[in-house]
């Protein structure tokens, strides 16, 4: 979980010095990813980031085999990243997800790396990373961290969040 405080409050930042939306809320004509939403290229919602993140050490989990890029140029892509990120995110609705674990599993796949998960869809993870266990990052900064066999128990968020959670997957 060393890397999950670090990127949360980049988003934060970000946010703060943006109108008060994430990144995949303010069009490109604004250093924001909104168009980038459907390419399947999860990395440019960090990338936009840079100045907050400081490295893209941070984008890669300890766990994770992935190797990080040397910096946020032309060499950082999917690759080099652990991490979802959820489109749909929104400050006004504190615990939307908004990062989390790429080895996250459940949901319906659709087109481009975009995984939608609803309230009534169980999530878990994969083995890939952290033996089946997961971290969720949460539009309020906080983390949610799931043990091996646990799932998000919906029915507690269902009046918290919306109905669908997209996520860029990398």
């Amino acid at each position: 979980m060393a890397n999950w405080g670090g990127i949360g409050l980049s988003f934060k930042v970000w946010e703060g010095n943006h109108t008060n939306l994430f990144p995949m809320s303010v069009s490109t004509n604004f250093g924001g990813t909104l168009e980038f939403i459907t390419s399947g290229e999860t990395f440019r919602h960090f990338q936009v980031m840079s100045n907050e993140l400081c490295t893209p050490k941070i984008l890669v989990c300890p766990a994770d085999a992935c190797k990080a890029a040397k910096d946020f140029g032309s060499n950082l892509s999917n690759t080099n990243i652990s991490y979802f990120v959820g489109l749909d995110a929104d400050d006004s609705r504190p615990e939307m997800l908004l990062s989390g674990d790429r080895n996250i599993v459940g949901g319906i796949k659709l087109s481009d790396g975009i995984l939608e998960i609803t309230t009534n869809q169980p999530i878990a993870w994969s083995s890939e990373i952290h033996d089946g266990s997961g971290n969720l990052g949460l539009a309020d900064g906080s983390v949610v961290q799931l043990g091996r066999g646990h799932h998000l128990d919906w029915p507690e968020w269902e009046v918290k969040m919306l109905a669908t959670n997209r996520l860029a997957i990398p």
